[in-house]
């Protein structure tokens, strides 16, 4: 059989299951955030209609990013981490 990239369905086997050594997302967290906010400034998309054409939940992309605040407990060691 050939592999589900190549043959252009995505990784669907004919039963319609992911298989189990196929686990990656199209679109970070992150990433999906810039695309919301790509699609509001330049296409004028509402912010709802620009999160469900993401795939990503209107509550979770109003929220701020635990890392992104000045509370985030964890800011020192993910820098000494990263350094």
């Amino acid at each position: 059989m050939a592999h589900p990239i190549i043959t252009g369905n995505f990784g669907v086997t004919p039963s319609g299951q992911h298989p189990s050594n196929h686990h990656w997302k199209i679109l970070s967290p992150d990433a999906k955030r810039r695309a919301v906010d790509m699609l509001k400034e330049v296409l004028g998309m509402s912010e709802r209609l620009a999160c469900k054409a993401v795939g990503r939940a209107h509550s979770t992309y109003r929220r701020t990013p635990l890392a992104a605040t000045l509370a985030d407990p964890d800011a020192l060691l993910r820098q000494w981490l990263r350094t």
